[in-house]
């Protein structure tokens, strides 16, 4: 008689596993860059939120203490007044500056200035 040889394989073949990895690998080279486009919107949106901040705090400030327009105003003079309890931080790494009473303020960071 003769004997019938079954084999079952359990697993994946070579073939399989590389398309899952080249399938995976496709995703991969979609998604990340879409991510860090939504991470520096982010960033972007944070710091021109920090700037509306800065200045609707410099024209309270003006308001509160008969200042016009060109007098200077800076980061400590609005710490006093408890407008700031710490200096805001842009997420990506720019610098703010306060500018005089009237004047919008701006960031350092490229592509941040205007609101």
């Amino acid at each position: 008689m003769k004997k019938i040889i079954r084999t079952n394989r359990a697993g994946f073949t070579l073939v399989e596993v590389m398309m899952v990895i080249s399938i995976l690998g496709m995703l991969v080279t979609v998604a990340v860059p879409q991510w860090m486009k939504g991470r520096e919107n982010a960033r972007r949106s944070t710091c021109l939120t920090n700037l509306k901040k800065i200045d609707e705090f410099k024209e309270q400030y003006a308001f509160a203490h008969n200042k016009r327009s060109g007098d200077t105003c800076s980061f400590s003079d609005l710490q006093a007044d408890d407008y700031f309890s710490e200096m805001p931080i842009c997420q990506s790494g720019g610098t703010y500056n306060f500018k005089a009473i009237g004047e919008v303020p701006t960031c350092s960071f490229t592509g941040h200035q205007t609101f």
